[in-house]
């Protein structure tokens, strides 16, 4: 079923706008694109909030969970084959998706956070950008199906554990202060 959901996608979607579409969401799962955003949030007091949760989240799907399985988990890229669209030059750690968890577990911490404030609109952009991520890593050749569910639940891990974590901390902050 991967092999098969892989062609569909990777084959049957190609077009020059899908290139750039998939180009530009796969390049918006690097770790270093979440930074970038966390860096800008930053200096207004009203996003610092968000501006943590995403470099916490980023860091803890696409750095400490995906690429520890990774290590674990060693499995061929569909790049390798020989039939396969490939858009970037990647051939080895597959599972998971590092590009996929970072953006899941960006978009879990930052529906959390929006939920709160019953903020819909903002979880279903999540929800679809995080997806595009997932997708447009199969599009560019270099994930199976399966490795893009796989980051999906590490990323979506790496978000509550970011939120579990914020508000630890903010808890302890609180309690000093009332003291």
């Amino acid at each position: 079923m991967d092999l098969q959901i892989f062609r569909a996608i990777n084959l049957g979607w190609q077009s020059p706008f899908c290139d750039y579409v998939f180009g530009l969401l796969s390049f918006t799962g690097l770790g270093s694109f979440s930074a970038l955003v966390a860096i800008l949030l930053v200096f207004r007091k009203q996003t610092r909030i968000y501006a943590f949760s995403i470099g916490l989240a980023a860091f803890m799907g696409g750095t400490v969970l995906a690429q520890s399985f990774k290590s674990f988990i060693p499995r061929d890229r569909p790049s390798n084959l020989t039939f396969a669209i490939v858009q970037e030059q990647i051939y080895k750690s597959s599972f998971p998706s590092g590009h996929t968890a970072t953006a899941f577990a960006v978009a879990t911490a930052i529906s959390i956070l929006a939920l709160r404030k019953e903020r819909w609109g903002i979880v279903l952009m999540a929800a679809i950008w995080a997806t595009g991520v997932g997708l447009s890593r199969i599009y560019r050749g270099v994930h199976w199906p399966t490795d893009v569910f796989g980051g999906a639940l590490a990323g979506i891990l790496g978000g509550c554990l970011t939120i579990l974590i914020i508000d630890a901390v903010i808890k302890q902050r609180t309690k000093k202060v009332a003291a």
